[in-house]
């Protein structure tokens, strides 16, 4: 009988196509928190579409694509937007107002940003800028102008072959916008003309009306349109309203200190920074603000679990024959050392007395009640950032105790357990706000369902190794592999059957939070005219974000 050394090798193209990739989000918690929670906390501001102004320039380029195409096609189509974006891009990146400071995401920087700065006196506007056909509109802001209701799509399947304005939102913020810039250099003579060099005047000129940062200044023309189309316009305008306004609230209690995305995390689900920064949501923000929450207790409930996933793909790389593979059941044998709560409480110098791996769960929470004096009615409200346990603190220690084989485990677990204490109540008697918990449907996991298995199954009866066997068991190796099915035939399986149970993949396992929209959900505020840069100390409201906070309205 052949073994494995014996077997010939496999053809190259096999090889090739089913080797094992990095692949990402192995245990599918992230798509949820980003496609299915993010998308619908702030419906059309994703991670890409930072900058609202990108709407009326869009809006812009098509009015004059139809004004001078009376027959349209994809063909030239393409050149006139290429040539049209790429000018902006160039303009953009010169322009030297006040209001523009170190701006990013002026899409096409990459090549435009070295070229304004080469001593060219003038730029090839037919030049290759970006590999997307239809550049950052087709990359980034066409899908969020469609819901938005500013483009009707064309194109294979609809009526016309390229893209049009609406005439109840398009086409107005075009002529708002074609305002600013009608009586500008580029505007009368290179717009949409491949063939041209635009002059390096010409840009700048156009660049100090048209550029990104020229929104938010006084006597914008299209500044008060472009604030309602946001607020009340297109898919759930009520959600995305409701958003801005939570981050106008988060800015008017922040003034004075700036906020990055880490920040943003903590006052959501602490109220406080590290810098001592704090948020207490106004009555009217509130209700927005619970669901902000849930999104990052869900943001935690990931990260625990894709760092046990993490732990279990290593450990299997360390012990299982690479051919053969190994038996999971002795990975409950290795929990029960992994599971010690000692060395974390070392760690972080608690001196409390921790639970062993065979203690019951009982006895880890109420270790975790005893650390941060609390009792199970008032731990929500006990455990905050500066508690001696903390979500934050635990995530933190991730990969970098003095024994991560072991501290990791520990302190996850540790997480998903505050999880219980913080959330079983909301679970039983869920609020409206409730929605965010329960995001995972069919083949994901929500934190509802974990929190409702761990209420209904007794698990809390069982020992913290053996709870730790259940949490892998259901929700890292079923998990997993399920995803990694669905992925097929792209290989991102990191464990897969084989003789003797499971072989594991040696590929590097990044674990990190999805980006939160913070960057770009604060930008739009600021740049729509709502309240200052968060990323700066200072970042007061303006009249139209005061009354955005006060009334719901601008």
């Amino acid at each position: 009988m052949a073994t494995p050394t014996d077997s010939p090798p496999q053809p190259l193209w096999i090889r090739r196509q089913f080797a094992p990739k990095t692949g990402r989000d192995h245990l599918g918690l992230n798509a949820v928190n980003s496609g299915d929670i993010l998308s619908a906390l702030s419906p059309s501001i994703n991670v890409l579409t930072v900058h609202p102004r990108y709407h009326s320039f869009y809006c812009f380029v098509l009015k004059k694509y139809w004004e001078s195409h009376p027959r349209v096609s994809r063909g030239t189509w393409k050149s006139f937007y290429r040539s049209s974006e790429l000018a902006f891009s160039i303009a953009a990146n010169l322009c030297d107002c006040e209001e523009h400071g170190e701006m990013t995401g002026i899409v096409g920087s990459a090549e435009t940003a070295p070229l304004v700065h080469s001593g060219l006196t003038s730029f090839p506007l037919g030049m290759d800028y970006i590999k997307n056909a239809f550049g950052g509109y087709g990359l980034y802001y066409r899908s969020v102008m469609i819901e938005m209701g500013l483009v009707l799509p064309g194109g294979q399947g609809f009526p016309s072959p390229v893209d049009a304005l609406t005439p109840e939102a398009g086409r107005p913020l075009a002529d708002r916008f074609e305002e600013a810039v009608a009586d500008t250099a580029l505007v009368r003579d290179y717009l949409g003309h491949p063939e041209l060099e635009l002059p390096i005047d010409a840009a700048r000129e156009f660049g100090r009306k048209a550029c990104l940062c020229q929104l938010r200044t006084e006597g914008a023309a299209d500044a008060d349109l472009l604030r309602d189309v946001f607020l009340t316009q297109g898919r759930q305008p009520e959600a995305r309203r409701e958003s801005l306004r939570m981050f106008v609230d988060i800015a008017s209690q922040s003034d004075g200190q700036p906020v990055s995305q880490e920040g943003f995390r903590r006052l959501l689900f602490y109220g406080l920074t590290h810098e001592g920064t704090t948020y207490a949501p106004s009555a009217a923000c509130r209700a927005k603000a619970r669901e902000w929450r849930l999104y990052q207790a869900r943001e935690y409930f990931s990260f625990a679990l894709n760092t046990l996933w993490r732990h279990f793909c290593e450990w299997g790389v360390d012990v299982a024959d690479p051919i053969r593979g190994t038996s999971p059941a002795l990975y409950r044998d290795h929990l029960e050392t992994a599971c010690d709560i000692g060395p974390l409480d070392q760690v972080l110098g608690l001196g409390v007395g921790a639970p062993s791996g065979g203690s019951p769960m009982g006895e880890l929470l109420d270790w975790i009640l005893t650390t941060n004096q609390s009792s199970r009615s008032s731990f929500d409200a006990d455990s905050g950032l500066n508690s001696p346990l903390s979500e934050d603190c635990l995530i933190g220690l991730a990969g970098r105790t003095a024994s991560a084989s072991v501290g990791d485990v520990a302190a996850m677990l540790v997480v998903l357990a505050m999880m219980v204490l913080r959330f079983t109540e909301h679970a039983r008697e869920p609020g409206p706000e409730w929605w965010v918990a329960r995001q995972g449907g069919i083949g994901r996991i929500s934190v509802d369902y974990f929190l409702r298995s761990v209420a209904d199954r007794g698990l809390l009866d069982m020992s913290i190794s053996e709870f730790a066997w259940w949490i892998t068991d259901h929700f890292i190796i079923d998990q997993h592999l399920m995803v990694a099915s669905g992925k097929l035939p792209e290989n991102t399986f990191r464990f897969n059957f084989a003789d003797d149970g499971l072989s594991f993949v040696d590929l590097y396992n990044p674990i990190r939070f999805n980006d939160a929209r913070f960057a770009a959900v604060s930008t739009t505020a600021h740049e729509l005219g709502l309240c200052g840069d968060l990323a700066r100390p200072s970042h007061a409201l303006t009249p139209a974000g005061l009354r955005l906070l006060e009334t719901g309205r601008v």
